[in-house]
């Protein structure tokens, strides 16, 4: 029960504007065209077809939004060479998706996956 509290304190704190949101103003993928390309669906989530196709697909649009973070000033700013990502940005953007406990979708240019493993490493 420990996680849920920790999410309900941090939804409170979102909610109470005590996590700073004005990074968003210069994120890149503000008011972008797509935005559902940052919360890719599963590979698994057409089961019209096959695996391999779902995946190609997913892939495709994580690339994307992954571009998209590329030139985001407040992208990670940890060394993101590793995964593809030129070194720069302030970082906030993953900052805040960590403080807010979303471990889903594309955050500072890194997958739910990467994301992951990075906290793991800390």
């Amino acid at each position: 029960m420990a996680t849920a509290g920790g999410a309900r304190a941090r939804l409170v704190r979102l909610i109470l504007g005590d996590l700073g949101q004005d990074w968003m103003r210069r994120a890149a993928c503000r008011n972008h065209e797509r935005p559902d390309i940052f919360y890719p669906p599963a590979a698994r989530a057409d089961a019209d077809i096959k695996r391999s196709q779902s995946e190609r697909r997913r892939r495709i649009i994580v690339a994307e939004a992954k571009s998209v973070c590329r030139m985001c000033p407040v992208r990670a700013k940890f060394d993101e060479t590793k995964f593809g990502i030129p070194p720069g940005g302030t970082g906030q953007c993953l900052e805040f998706a960590d403080a807010i406990g979303d471990y889903n979708g594309i955050w500072g240019g890194l997958t739910a996956r990467e994301r992951g493993r990075k906290r793991d490493e800390r």
